[in-house]
């Protein structure tokens, strides 16, 4: 962030670094959730697709894309990443 040093970086620890770095490309994605821990907010898998789907390489080919799936009752919905 604006004025930040790398030493209050190395003063947040790996898991916050981490977390801090997944939000920002998740909202650069357009992700409405913050992932706040490892366990539970990340536990159906969104975050993670939308995170590689933003993260992936310009020239990757096929592209990856996070979208929904729902099942034939409706009553379920997924997010897949397809290639």
């Amino acid at each position: 962030m604006d004025g930040e040093e790398l030493a209050d970086l190395d003063k947040l620890g790996p898991e916050k670094l981490l977390l801090r770095w997944m939000n920002y490309h998740l909202a650069r994605a357009g992700y409405s959730k913050t992932v706040a821990n490892f366990g539970k907010d990340i536990s159906d898998s969104h975050a993670y697709l939308n995170l590689l789907a933003q993260i992936q390489p310009a020239d990757l080919s096929p592209p990856l894309s996070a979208f929904c799936v729902v099942s034939k009752q409706g009553r379920h919905v997924s997010r897949v990443l397809v290639n």
